[in-house]
C-alpha cells in the first residue's frame, strides 16, 4: 500500500444524484514510484495526461479540464 497526501480538488454528483465522485490532487509522483498495474474488470489501463483530455467518462474529463485551468 502506498500512502500519498492529497488534498480535494472538485467533485460532481451523478447524473441520478446515486453517487458522489471525488477526486483530489497529490504531490508529485514518478511512474516508477507507483505500484504496479493489474487490469482488471473495472479499468484497463493507467495513462498519464499532461494536458486535457477526453476520458470515458464526462465528469472525469470536465475534472481534468479544472485542473489544467487551475494549474
Amino acid at each position: 500500500t502506498v500512502l500519498i497526501p492529497f488534498k480535494p480538488f472538485p467533485y460532481a454528483s451523478s447524473s441520478n444524484n446515486a453517487r458522489i465522485l471525488l477526486f483530489s490532487i497529490t504531490t508529485s509522483i514518478h511512474e516508477r514510484d507507483l505500484p504496479p498495474f493489474r487490469p482488471n474488470a473495472e479499468v484497463s489501463e493507467r495513462v498519464l495526461i499532461w494536458e486535457p483530455t477526453e476520458l470515458c467518462f464526462t465528469t472525469h474529463t470536465e475534472a481534468v479540464r479544472q485542473y489544467f485551468n487551475w494549474k
